[in-house]
């Protein structure tokens, strides 16, 4: 076991270690592609999809804060990072859906109403 480099790329001394790690990695993704066509596919759920966005784009971020408050089990960062990013796509989508609620529209509809009636009569 060598851990020189980085666990996502390890830097191995051998040529042919390298080039064995790097094909392991393509092959795997072509028997994952390969046995995925033989299952019947359900759309990703918005949320989920969503929260995956928000972990790719900010998770240096999460994870420096979750290092500066002390955490250092990988296994627990992990978890609380993709908690935080469900909770956090989940809020958002909860404070849209209820801005979009009918109170909300219908309150903003009258009031583009009473000021377009008021430019009407003005411009009479």
């Amino acid at each position: 076991w060598d851990q020189a480099g980085m666990l996502t790329y390890p830097y191995y001394e051998h040529p042919v270690d390298r080039t064995l790690y790097s094909a392991g990695g393509v092959v795997t993704i072509f028997v994952f592609d390969r046995v995925s066509r033989g299952v019947p596919c359900d759309p990703l759920p918005d949320l989920l999809g969503t929260a995956s966005l928000v972990l790719y784009l900010f998770h240096p971020v999460l994870i420096s804060v979750l290092l500066a408050l002390g955490l250092r089990n990988v296994l627990v960062v992990w978890i609380v990072c993709l908690v935080e990013a469900v909770l956090l796509v989940g809020l958002v989508s909860f404070v849209r859906s209820w801005g979009d609620s009918g109170k909300a529209r219908n309150g903003l509809t009258e009031r583009l109403a009473d000021s377009s009636d008021d430019d009407e009569d003005s411009s009479s």
